[in-house]
């Protein structure tokens, strides 16, 4: 082999490791499928409080879309409970639905309303 092999062989054998160690140190996060038919909406958000998103974001382990999603629900959820006259029952730990909407939702989506 020649040197101008040799160098080709080792710079193709240093791209092949930078590679393998890129991939290595990338974690690949596959978002999970909505349980129920969603629409996009656009929401403006500071650009200053993008960064700040994005690192509660990825303290909880979550892409800041599902975490944005997550807190508008919850703020729902909240305020539809808050209504007086309105019957709440809870999904889970800090999650409270108002059955009046609940119900009218999974009428939605058996076709019934």
């Amino acid at each position: 082999m020649t040197s101008r092999e040799i160098e080709m062989a080792e710079a193709i054998q240093q791209i092949e490791l930078d590679d393998a160690n890129e991939a290595a140190d990338t974690v690949y996060v596959r978002p999970k499928a909505p349980r129920s038919p969603a629409q996009v909406y656009s929401v403006r958000i500071p650009v200053d409080r993008i960064e700040e998103l994005r690192v509660v974001a990825e303290r909880q382990g979550k892409l800041p879309t599902a975490l944005i999603r997550e807190w508008v629900i919850e703020r729902l959820d909240a305020a539809s409970s808050a209504e007086p006259g309105h019957i709440v029952v809870n999904r889970g730990p800090g999650q409270p639905v108002n059955l009046e909407l609940y119900v009218r939702r999974m009428e939605m989506q058996r076709g019934v309303a």
